[in-house]
């Protein structure tokens, strides 16, 4: 996995973190979503 990739999905996954922490938990799933897609296959 490439650094940028890396680093975007650290990135979504704090911003997901903050959001569970703030009781918004459809929102954080949304972020940690995002954070999956980019991680490359296989994602078992």
């Amino acid at each position: 996995m490439d650094t940028l990739t890396h680093e975007q999905i650290k990135e979504f996954c704090q911003v997901g973190d903050g959001l569970l922490e703030s009781g918004d938990y459809k929102a954080a799933i949304g972020q940690y979503n995002l954070a999956w897609e980019l991680i490359p296959e296989p994602q078992k």
